[in-house]
């Protein structure tokens, strides 16, 4: 049923700022040359009311509707940017990310501070429309919101803080993206050395203790061994990490670098929460070749995981043929010689084998 007998006079409507009337017709959707037009004269208007009755029509289900009320709100300039954020908490998401590209439509310094905010919101959709305009705005008045956001306690918000800095490329920044190359979570650290890395930041030279902490935050560990010693103290740093991917490439680092003062600390990665860094911790100690890891590498030996038992395995031949060990440590290996070298059964032709699960105890590993 159409809301008008006869097709109403829009121009008319707008002289006299009836609002609801133009609602009506934009609700009418057999007519779409009269509803944009009746957008277009709600944002002529000039009304808080046609502001407000603009914004709701962020939220609607059609697309040509949203984009002419955008294009409404946007022109009005300075004019809705209040209205725009006292309406960011609208229970709409559709509306808060309509609210947000609006927002960085008009390029005004006073929506930079709400799309910061807005980084932190719950709902993803309308978080990436916070940070694709304040992309788009690449405005040097969000330097600071963007800086004290690389501490929320959101990751998300911290990554996103990050990413923007970088390509709003202003020197502002950089010590405080340095500072969050030791950020708790993997990705903000990436975030933060990538966004340096644009603005042709390096650290100072390759000899830096920051450039090391770059490299880890890039996950780029073979720079981090071409380092050699002086990353050993962030790689030993990096153990402690969050994130196990992490762990476990600062432990082969290290033991690619060989510095005995990572020793300890590898030896404590081996009581580790995730059995991939345990094996590399195992692997490291071995190539390092220091006894203080045979007494803690014997009772992986027996341990019930193969995969554990092998690694621990290796780690003790290698520092029976690598390291400079005492007779005492080297009985302590000979003592678990047979099943080191005991032959691996369940990988005989044709043995029958459940993935992951061993049942004979042999390593088959020449010592």
């Amino acid at each position: 049923m159409r809301l008008f007998s006869k097709s109403p006079d829009v121009n008319k409507l707008q002289s006299q700022g009836d609002v609801e009337s133009l609602m009506k017709i934009i609700e009418d959707h057999k007519n779409e040359s009269q509803y944009h037009e009746a957008i277009r004269a709600l944002g002529d208007i000039y009304h808080v009311s046609a502001i407000a009755a603009l914004i709701e029509l962020l939220g609607d289900n059609r697309r040509e509707v949203v984009s002419a009320a955008e294009k409404s709100l946007v022109a009005l300039g300075r004019s809705s940017m209040e209205p725009l954020i006292n309406s960011l908490g609208n229970p709409n998401s559709k509306v808060r990310g309509g609210l947000a590209r609006v927002m960085g439509q008009t390029g005004d310094l006073e929506a930079v501070g709400p799309l910061v905010d807005l980084l932190g919101n719950r709902d993803i959709v309308v978080h990436d429309e916070a940070v694709n305009s304040l992309r788009s705005m690449r405005n040097p008045a969000a330097v600071e919101p963007l800086v004290n956001a690389l501490t929320d306690e959101d990751v998300l918000v911290r990554h996103a803080a990050a990413t923007l800095l970088g390509e709003i490329g202003d020197s502002r920044a950089v010590e405080p993206l340095n500072i969050a190359l030791n950020d708790q979570h993997v990705l903000v650290r990436k975030a933060a050395a990538m966004a340096l890395e644009s603005q042709n930041w390096r650290g100072g030279t390759k000899e830096g203790a920051d450039y090391v902490m770059l490299c880890i935050a890039m996950c780029q560990w073979d720079k981090c061994v071409e380092a050699g010693a002086m990353a050993v103290e962030p790689l030993i740093s990096a153990l402690s990490d969050a994130d196990w991917e992490t762990r476990r490439a600062a432990a082969i680092a290290l033991g690619q670098i060989g510095d005995s003062i990572a020793v300890s600390a590898l030896i404590q990665s081996l009581k580790d929460n995730n059995k991939t860094v345990i094996k590399a911790a195992a692997e490291a100690l071995g190539m390092i070749g220091n006894e203080q890891a045979v007494s803690p590498l014997l009772p992986f030996i027996r341990h019930k995981d193969w995969d554990m038992r092998q690694a621990a395995a290796n780690a003790l031949v290698g520092l029976f043929r690598r390291g400079q060990l005492s007779t005492l440590s080297k009985h302590k290996i000979l003592t678990v010689k047979n099943i080191i070298t005991q032959p691996h059964a369940d990988c005989a032709e044709g043995a029958d084998v459940t993935w992951g699960y061993h049942q004979d105890h042999g390593i088959g590993i020449r010592l």
